[in-house]
């Protein structure tokens, strides 16, 4: 676990078309997801509530999906998530 302060390991993330991803500056909670997993569709409206407050202040709130783009954007429509998503693909080395 990384305490506070400690930059975030390197890792491979991916965007929706497949190219490589340098991780944000500054505070991110980086939230992995199944589109499958109930315990995150049951968690997803809160954390879009915590990115829609923390918009515009010091923390980013970046989800990271282990499925493809059209399941993940599927779960976002399902779940009322209107950020942005990025990939961790198979074999889900970040996650």
């Amino acid at each position: 676990m990384l305490g506070p302060g400690l930059p975030f390991p390197a890792v491979t993330l991916r965007d929706e078309t497949g190219r490589t991803v340098e991780p944000s500056e500054g505070e991110t909670l980086y939230a992995y997801f199944k589109t499958t997993c109930a315990t995150s569709e049951m968690a997803w409206p809160y954390l879009e509530k915590i990115r829609r407050l923390a918009k515009g202040g010091g923390l980013r709130v970046q989800p990271v999906s282990q499925d493809d783009p059209t399941e993940t954007a599927a779960f976002h429509s399902r779940t009322g998530f209107s950020g942005p998503a990025l990939y961790d693909p198979p074999p889900w080395s970040a996650s």
